[in-house]
C-alpha cells in the first residue's frame, strides 16, 4: 500500500503543483505588463476553464476509477462509453450556455474568451476519463507527463502572446487548442497501455451511469461553485481591481491546495479496494491520511501566513500590496481543506456519494451567503475570511458524521495542537520577517518542528518510517538494489 501511495502521490503532486507554478510566468506577465485589472479579467476566464474541467465529466471518474480498480480488462469499455454519453450531454449544454455568455457579458473581448474556454469542455471530457483510468491502473505518470506538457505550453505561449500585445481572446484560442491536442495525445497514450477504445455501446452502462449522474455529478459542479463563488461574486459585487487583488494570494494557495489534492487522489484507489473486505484495515489507513496530510500542509500555512506582505510585494508589485491579508486568510484554510480532501476520499470509496453532495450543497449556501454579506463590506479579504470559514465547516459536517455513522477519525485529538504550533510559528516568522527575511523563515519553520515534537504531533514511529523510506529509495537509485 505504502509504495503505490508514494507513487501516485508523488506523480499527481508533480503535475498539481508544477501546472500552476508554470502559469505563474504567465500571470506574472499579465499583472507587471497589463496590470490588476486585466489579471482580474484573466482569472474569471481561468476559474470558468477550471470549473468547467471538473464538471465536465460529471463526477463519473470517481466511478470508472473504483471500478477499473476492479477489473483492468473493463478500462476501455467504461472509457469510450462514458466519453460518448458524456460527450453528448455536455454539447447539449453547451448549446444553452453560450448564447447566454453572448446575452450577459457586455465586453466583446470577455464574450470571445468565455465562449471559446467553455469549448474546452469537450476534450477535458477526455482527459478527465483518462486521469480516471491510469490512475486505477497505477500508472498516474502517464497522464502527469501529458498534463505538464500541456501546462507548460499553455503558459510558454500565453506568455509570448501577452508580451507581443494580445488580448484574452488570443489566449483562450491558445488554450482550446492545447487541450485539444493534449487530449488527442492521451489517447494514444491509454491505446499504447492496451486499452481498447473501440468498445461497443452499452444500453446497461449507459443507465448504470446515467443513474449514478444525479449524485457524482451533481458533486463537483456544487463544490465547484462553492470553490470559486469568491471570484464570481467578486466580479458581481465587487471591481476587477477587488479580483486581481483577490487573485494574488488565490494563485499561490492555489499551488500549496495540491498537496492535499494529490495525496487524497492517490489514495482513493487503494480505499476502494480495502473498503468492504478489510473494514479494521480501512479505518486504520484513513485515520492515518488525515493525520499525515494535516501535518503535510501545515508548515506552507506556516510560511504563507507569515511571508505574507513579502511575498506578495515581491512577485506581483507594490500595486498588489493590498493582497497580502488575502493570502495570509486563505494559507489557513489549507488545514481544514487537508482533512475535508482525505475525508472526501473516505465517504466515496465507501459508496457515499449521496452525504458528500448533501455537505458541498450545504457548503455552497454557506460559502454564498458569507461572500455576498463578506464582500460589499471588506471586498477581496471579505471573500478570503468567508472561504475559510465555508471548509472549516464542510470539513466538521464530514468528521461529524463518519463519527456517528462509521467510525472515529480520530482528528480532535491532536487537531488543537497542530493550530497552536502553527498559529505561533507564524506569529515568530512575521515578527522577525522586518529584520531579516531569511533568519525569519529559519525561526519560524525551527518553532514549528519544536513544536510538533514536544506536543507528539510528529511520533518517533513516523520519524522511522521515514529515515526507512529515504534509506530504501537511496538504495534502488543510488546502488541498484531492489
Amino acid at each position: 500500500m505504502g509504495k503505490g501511495l508514494a507513487k501516485n502521490f508523488l506523480f499527481l503532486l508533480a503535475n498539481n503543483v508544477l501546472s500552476p507554478v508554470f502559469s505563474m510566468a504567465l500571470v506574472l506577465a499579465i499583472s507587471r505588463l497589463k496590470g490588476v485589472e486585466m489579471l482580474g479579467k484573466y482569472s474569471l476566464m481561468m476559474t470558468v476553464f477550471t470549473v468547467g474541467q471538473s464538471c465536465a465529466p460529471l463526477g463519473l471518474t470517481v466511478i470508472i476509477t473504483r471500478e477499473v480498480a476492479k477489473a483492468r480488462h473493463l478500462a476501455g469499455h467504461y472509457f469510450s462509453n462514458a466519453c460518448a454519453l458524456t460527450g453528448g450531454l455536455i454539447a447539449l449544454a453547451l448549446l444553452a450556455l453560450m448564447p447566454a455568455v453572448w446575452v450577459f457579458l457586455g465586453e466583446p473581448e470577455m464574450r470571445i474568451a468565455i465562449c471559446l474556454t467553455l469549448l474546452s469542455l469537450l476534450p477535458s471530457i477526455v482527459m478527465g476519463y483518462g486521469e480516471g483510468v491510469v490512475l486505477a491502473f497505477g500508472h498516474a505518470g502517464d497522464f502527469v507527463a501529458v498534463a505538464i506538457a500541456e501546462n507548460i505550453a499553455r503558459a510558454g505561449v500565453g506568455t509570448l502572446l501577452v508580451f507581443l500585445g494580445f488580448g484574452l481572446p488570443a489566449l483562450a484560442w491558445s488554450l482550446l487548442a492545447l487541450r485539444v491536442l493534449a487530449g488527442i495525445v492521451l489517447v494514444i497514450v491509454l491505446w499504447n497501455r492496451g486499452v481498447g477504445l473501440g468498445a461497443r455501446f452499452d444500453r446497461g452502462l449507459w443507465r448504470e451511469l446515467l443513474a449514478q449522474v444525479p449524485i457524482v455529478g451533481t458533486t463537483p459542479i456544487v463544490y465547484q461553485i462553492y470553490n470559486r463563488s469568491d471570484v464570481l461574486l467578486l466580479t458581481w459585487l465587487g471591481s476587477w481591481r477587488d479580483v486581481g487583488l483577490y487573485s494574488t494570494g488565490l494563485r499561490l494557495v492555489d499551488i500549496a491546495r495540491t498537496l492535499p489534492a494529490a495525496y487524497s487522489r492517490a489514495l482513493y484507489p487503494i480505499l476502494s479496494r480495502l473498503y468492504g473486505q478489510r473494514a479494521g484495515e480501512f479505518a486504520a489507513v484513513a485515520q492515518q491520511s488525515v493525520r499525515q496530510c494535516v501535518l503535510m500542509v501545515t508548515p506552507v500555512t506556516v510560511l504563507m501566513s507569515g511571508l505574507a506582505p513579502l511575498v506578495v510585494t515581491r512577485l506581483y508589485g507594490p500595486d498588489a500590496a493590498e493582497g497580502a491579508a488575502t493570502l495570509a486568510i486563505l494559507s489557513w484554510s489549507l488545514i481544514p481543506l487537508a482533512v475535508g480532501c482525505v475525508l472526501t476520499q473516505v465517504l466515496l470509496a465507501a459508496g457515499r456519494q449521496a452525504i458528500d453532495l448533501r455537505m458541498n450543497v450545504v457548503n455552497a449556501v454557506v460559502c454564498i451567503l458569507a461572500n455576498a454579506l463578506l464582500i460589499p463590506r471588506l471586498g477581496a479579504t471579505g471573500a478570503a475570511i468567508a472561504m475559510l470559514g465555508s471548509i472549516s465547516i464542510f470539513a466538521a459536517l464530514q468528521y461529524a458524521w463518519l463519527r456517528r455513522h462509521a467510525f472515529d477519525p480520530e482528528i480532535l485529538q491532536y487537531l488543537a495542537k497542530v493550530v497552536a504550533a502553527t498559529v505561533g510559528s507564524a506569529v515568530v516568522m512575521a515578527g522577525l520577517l522586518k529584520t531579516n527575511a531569511f533568519a525569519a523563515i529559519m525561526a519560524g519553520l525551527a518553532t514549528y518542528a519544536t513544536a510538533a515534537l514536544v506536543a507528539g504531533l510528529v511520533t518517533r514511529r513516523d520519524l522511522d518510517a521515514l529515515r526507512a523510506r529515504i534509506g530504501s529509495a537511496g538504495a534502488r537509485h543510488l546502488w541498484g538494489v531492489r
